[in-house]
This record gives C-alpha cells, sequence and structure tokens, in this order.
C-alpha cells in the first residue's frame, strides 16, 4: 500500500501518509509488537493516525496539532502517569473536564498543560480514581476559533 501516493510503499516510507510528520512520530505500534492494532486515531474517525495525513486547512502546523493519548497509568513508574495532550502547552486558552461513566464530573481546570496543572487520575475527594473508561471535553482556542474534542481515556494502574 502507497497511502500518500508517493511512489514508495508504506514500508519502505518513512512518511506514510505525507503530512511532514514521520510516521515513527505518530505511533503507528505503541507497544512495538509488530501490530498496529494498538496505534493512535486522535480524532477518532476511523483512520490511524501514521496513515490520517495532518491537514494545513485547519490552520495548524501539523507539529504543533493537537493529540489526546487515551490511556492513563498512574502508577508512580514515570510512564503515563499524567492524561497526556500533545502540543496543548501551546493553546494556554483551554477548559478540560473529565466525566466518569455515569456522567458525574470527576476532574475540570482552565489552562490544562500550565502550572502543573495535569490530571494524574485522581478525583475531587483527592483519592485515586477505580480503574475504567472516563470521558473527557476539551475545549480549545485555535487561531481565534474555538474547537471541542471530545473522546474517552481508559485508567489502569
Amino acid at each position: 500500500m502507497d497511502t500518500d501516493q508517493d511512489g514508495l510503499l508504506n514500508f519502505l516510507d518513512s512518511d506514510d501518509d505525507g503530512d511532514g510528520l514521520e510516521t515513527s512520530l505518530e505511533n503507528p505500534d505503541s507497544n512495538n509488537d509488530g501490530s498496529d492494532i494498538d496505534s493512535f486515531d486522535a480524532d477518532n474517525d476511523g483512520i490511524k493516525d501514521y496513515l490520517d495525513p495532518n491537514n494545513y486547512s485547519t490552520g495548524i502546523d501539523p507539529s504543533k496539532e493537537l493529540e489526546v493519548y487515551n490511556a492513563l497509568s498512574p502508577n508512580g513508574d514515570g510512564y503515563n502517569d499524567v492524561f497526556t495532550i500533545r502540543n496543548i502547552e501551546l493553546y494556554p486558552e483551554n477548559e478540560l473536564t473529565i466525566f466518569n461513566r455515569w456522567g458525574k464530573e470527576i476532574y475540570k481546570t482552565e489552562a490544562y498543560g500550565q502550572y502543573d496543572r495535569y490530571f494524574k487520575g485522581y478525583g475531587p475527594s483527592g483519592k485515586t480514581v477505580p480503574v475504567g473508561t472516563y470521558f473527557y471535553i476539551l475545549k480549545v482556542k485555535i487561531n481565534g476559533s474555538d474547537k471541542v474534542y471530545k473522546g474517552h481515556l481508559y485508567i489502569n494502574r
């Protein structure tokens, strides 16, 4: 397959979707097991990020696009201990709200990614939230326009 139709088959191409970002930077195989089943799809459109070109028509340089990582394991090992949103620090005018599966708000902040404002798996009571699936709404001002990202977040220990 040659996704970006540049004459190079994907397995030989360092940028499979032709968007200017190296395939390796778009998490084509998160656990390095040789399968793309765990690769990211940040915009939830059904196309893996490494095959989905980032679009300059949005007015965002692809290297500055937001990418929401939907897994968190706040166990203190230094890996995935906070809810990561790539490049959020470039967009300080934002608001993040996280809900449990019953729709109860468990976390809310403005300027996520600024001033050490990161969700670390603790609920409003200060206790760690249970393992499971949670949902987020991220509102961001980008180039003067409001953009809303919605999705799920899986928390494991």
